[in-house]
């Protein structure tokens, strides 16, 4: 299983859904906003990233070449790698 994220109404909410997981035997984790800032601004984006990330979008925008519709790819795709057009 993966993960589920629960916000609760109030104290009593969270004492309840952290000793129902228990008794369930899932492991739980309460993160705190200053958790959610820390990862933010651990994971945020560098100058030279957001330059890069700008520029690729104005190129992508700029761009002469036409789009192409989902099944124009889907054949391209089929017959490069010889599966069934669908």
């Amino acid at each position: 299983m993966g993960s589920i994220v629960v916000t609760p109404k109030n104290a009593e909410e969270l004492d309840f859904l952290v000793a129902l997981l228990q008794r369930l035997g899932f492991a739980s984790q309460i993160h705190t906003e200053e958790d959610d800032e820390a990862f933010f601004l651990a994971h945020e984006l560098s100058e030279s990233g957001k330059t890069f990330l700008e520029g690729r979008a104005k190129a992508a925008l700029e761009s002469s070449r036409t789009l192409k519709s989902w099944k124009q790819v889907s054949g391209e795709t089929s017959s490069k790698y010889n599966w069934p057009a669908n």
